[in-house]
């Protein structure tokens, strides 16, 4: 049985690309900061993460390491924003908080899952349009964008390390979750969706 390691799967797209996988019958390791509200299956293990804490994130690694010789797919879905809704004011703490969780934590965390990803395996990171330095669309959120367009410089240094192992950067594109608000057309079954799709199939790294 084929394994995927998910972040982020106890709400929003984490939460419905875990169930995807499961329902297309891959066994799920599932990571995030809450264990309530997750997925309850055979196929479904929980590992307590918190990526703004690098005591947590060297524990879950530590305990996926152990339990696991190899995994097929990485999936990094957990990230956050803590700037007000529409907000272009400049927050140093916002930006130091999204650092820490959407990059360092990020990029701590898949460093230490590398060594149990087949040679053949892929690694996906939700990023996001908003990221972008050729289609800019504005100045709200600053330090989700800042945030986003670094984890996006990261990928490609290790899109350049890794040969034989793809990576991605995923666009969700406006999603209903709890970032993303009410208003937003897609849901996170959606993306998921997606999310299957490219990880399952063999594209350019």
């Amino acid at each position: 049985m084929k394994k995927v390691l998910i972040t982020g799967t106890s709400r929003g797209i984490g939460l419905a690309t875990a169930k995807k996988f499961l329902d297309e019958g891959w066994f799920v390791l599932g990571a995030s900061t809450k264990a309530v509200g997750t997925i309850k299956h055979a196929n479904y293990k929980h590992y307590s993460l918190d990526l703004n804490n690098s005591k947590s994130i060297d524990n879950c690694a530590k305990r996926v390491l152990k339990n696991n010789s190899q995994i097929d797919v990485l999936i990094n879905c957990a990230g956050t924003s803590l700037e007000p809704d529409e907000s272009n004011k400049f927050s140093i703490a916002a930006l130091r908080k999204d650092l820490e969780v959407n990059l360092i934590g990020t990029i701590d965390f898949t460093e230490r899952i590398l060594p149990i990803i087949k040679p053949s395996g892929q690694i996906l990171a939700v990023s996001s349009m908003m990221s972008s330095l050729v289609d800019f669309s504005g100045d709200d959120y600053p330090a989700y964008r800042i945030s986003k367009t670094a984890l996006n410089m990261y990928l490609r240094t290790l899109a350049y390390r890794l040969k034989n192992i793809t990576v991605s950067a995923f666009d969700p594109g406006w999603v209903r979750t709890d970032m993303g608000g009410k208003d937003a057309p897609r849901d996170p079954k959606v993306p998921a969706d997606e999310i299957y799709a490219l990880t399952t199939k063999k594209h350019p790294t």
